[in-house]
């Protein structure tokens, strides 16, 4: 059978044409019971568009199958190819002879699209006609892994696509001329892969990708309107993805997913390029789950259980984990300079209180409360590289200042974690290691912006150190003084002082032959130039040996000499008295460096190597040559 119209020209073979009975009806549209349809063939050319099944079986309101649907039209210069081998579906013949294609389900297997050159033979002028959707309504549309053949010409030299296993449902669709809505959709794919020149995308796991997702709308332009839509990720999971940025062919920096759960994230064509109402939309928004890896060539970060909880205004995360791709020996054969090789691993990380109005209105970040668990930082430093000078080292609350995100935190709770600094020594050619463990305690007042006078940064922390003394360091500094001023307090308890010698013989040349610490205390105020304060450090039955450079043998006569002057310098007990901490700031050095000068500077003066009448020549000098004010009367408790 043919049939021909002025743009339309169709054929088809059919094999059986059933139905009940046909019912017209003045002003009524047609009605047929129970048709049902079986042929071999159609083929429809219409314009440029053409379109042919091999073989269909329609029955109405029942299962009905179409097999090998080919349909061709042209896209922008080119011609687009759409393969169906299968499709099945169930559709109300009635409704859709009304004009509004009515389905219970269409279920389209292996579908194929593919883009070649477009043949034209004479030119199509376009209809000045505004587009249309088609009227439906379908209450579940399945795609079932559709594969992508090539791409347009436009795209096919710069990016290749691929789908991988990939399974669509889309629930309660209904369209009008305007607008398409869907109550419900689904998809998994599995294996998909995306690369241009910049970015590559690659699977590492089984199924990749699986979303839940509701309320799904789309509207066409009209007028002065663009087009819009609107969708919500009931739940979104990932796993098993990785992306690639690319410079050259060679990967500059990849990001692997390799688990990450999104729940109650709702977007649309407003809100995905803007961040504050896309914070408002989501009320409940929640990750969960999520194992992230971000690589580069020189770095490794690794957040393992990540989550996030907007109606609880919280984050946490397991595990951190940050440290170099290449080993210790590698990373400072690549410096010029003597350089910190740091890594960084962490238990548990909880953020309460987060402030998401002053996020949406000021670009703030303010997290009340940030509970710390397990914190690990390892730092190894070589002192054979040569220093680099020139260069000043920011005090902490500097360092603060220079982070571009404001942000904030009330208090910063650290609970179990340690510090091991390791150094190789270029004097004694030895490796020295300086341990702290078991911190915990509070950092309160941390912040980087609308900086008041009364601002400032302070700690209390408690810690063992070397695993032989439990020590408390409490500090303050303020945010805006222009000296930088700020307070120090260190107690010590007591302990065998031989348990100094594993950094002592690197670090000084020398050790501990006998000796006990009975208890340790300090105070300290200090500023950008000069560090001054009083120490009590009591003990009994000191005696040191030097042990000499590398290159000295330990029973030379002048490491014997040192040592022997060395016992007479110092004073071999100390039950009673106190003595001046100075210590100037070396500006090229971190302030990790200023307060250990501050704490030996109180050493040499308990132990009579520095007199307090010289501590207190230096400390005016420099404030003479800085010409800064003296520093205030210093609080002492012992």
């Amino acid at each position: 059978m043919k049939l021909s119209g002025e743009n339309i020209d169709l054929s088809t073979h059919v094999n059986q044409i059933s139905t009940d009975d046909i019912i017209i009806k003045p002003g009524q549209n047609l009605l047929i019971n129970n048709l049902n349809i079986d042929g071999n063939s159609i083929s429809v050319l219409q314009d440029q568009v053409e379109g042919s099944i091999s073989l269909f079986n329609i029955r109405d309101m029942k299962e009905s199958t179409i097999e090998n649907v080919k349909i061709t039209t042209p896209l922008n210069g080119e011609k687009l190819s759409i393969f169906v081998p299968r499709l099945v579906f169930s559709s109300d013949i009635n409704q859709s002879l009304g004009g509004r294609l009515t389905a219970s389900y269409i279920e389209l297997h292996n579908p194929e699209i593919s883009f070649s050159p477009l043949n034209v033979n004479s030119e199509i002028k376009p209809k000045n006609t505004q587009s249309k959707l088609p009227q439906l309504q379908i209450g579940r549309l399945t795609i079932d892994q559709p594969q992508l053949k090539n791409l347009p010409s436009s795209l096919s030299g710069k990016m290749q696509i691929n789908p991988g296993k990939l399974q669509l449902s889309i629930v309660g669709i209904i369209t009008d001329n305007e607008m398409v809505k869907a109550d419900s959709i689904q998809f998994s794919i599995l294996n998909p892969g995306f690369n241009n020149d910049k970015i590559r995308l690659m699977a590492e796991g089984e199924k990749s990708l699986f979303l839940n997702g509701s309320d799904l709308e789309f509207r066409m332009a009209k007028g002065d309107k663009k087009a819009s839509w609107t969708g919500k990720f009931d739940s979104f999971k990932s796993s098993g993805i990785k992306m690639e940025m690319l410079k050259d062919d060679s990967v500059k920096q990849s990001v692997a997913i390799r688990n990450l759960n999104f729940d109650d994230l709702k977007l649309s064509s407003v809100n995905v390029t803007d961040y504050k109402k896309l914070i408002v939309d989501n009320p409940r928004f929640i990750v969960s789950k999520g194992n992230v890896v971000f690589e580069n060539s020189d770095i490794h970060i690794e957040a393992f259980n990540l989550g996030f909880n907007k109606s609880a205004n919280s984050f946490s995360v397991d595990s951190l984990a940050y440290y170099p791709l290449v080993d210790r020996d590698a990373f400072m054969e690549s410096k010029e300079y003597q350089s910190n090789y740091i890594q960084l691993f962490s238990g548990q990380i909880i953020g309460n209180d987060i402030d998401f109005e002053r996020a949406i209105n000021d670009t703030i970040f303010n997290v009340k409360k940030i509970t710390a668990n397990n914190i690990h930082f390892i730092d190894y430093k070589d002192k054979r590289l040569p220093f680099e000078h020139n260069v000043e080292k920011p005090f902490l609350t500097e360092l603060l200042k220079k982070v571009k995100v404001k942000f904030s935190s009330d208090s910063i709770i650290i609970r179990n974690s340690a510090i091991d600094y390791e150094e190789f020594n270029d004097k004694t050619e030895l490796f020295g290691k300086v341990g702290f463990s078991k911190i915990r305690g509070v950092i309160t007042g941390v912040k980087n912006y609308n900086l008041l006078s009364t601002d400032s940064l302070k700690f209390n922390i408690y810690a063992r150190f070397m695993d032989a003394s439990d020590l408390r360091l409490r500090y303050e500094q303020s945010y805006t003084d222009s000296l930088s001023g700020f307070h120090l307090k260190v107690i010590g308890s007591s302990f065998d002082l031989k348990a100094l010698n594993s950094l002592l013989k690197p670090f000084a040349s020398a050790q501990v032959k006998r000796g006990y610490l009975d208890t340790l205390r300090m105070s300290v105020t200090g500023q950008k130039y000069v560090a001054y304060g009083i120490m009590k450090m009591q003990y009994h039955g000191l005696n040191v040996q030097y042990l000499g450079k590398a290159n000295e043998k330990q029973q030379s006569l002048k490491v014997k000499t040192i040592s022997f002057f060395a016992n007479r310098i110092v004073n071999k007990n100390n039950r009673w008295g106190t003595g001046d901490v100075y210590a100037e700031r070396d500006p090229e050095k971190g302030f990790v460096n200023y307060w250990v000068k501050i704490l030996i500077g109180g050493v040499f003066t308990n132990t009579g190597v520095q007199t307090d009448k010289k501590q207190e020549r230096k400390y005016e000098n420099v404030l003479k040559i800085h010409d800064v004010p003296p520093i205030p009367n210093i609080p002492v408790d012992f």
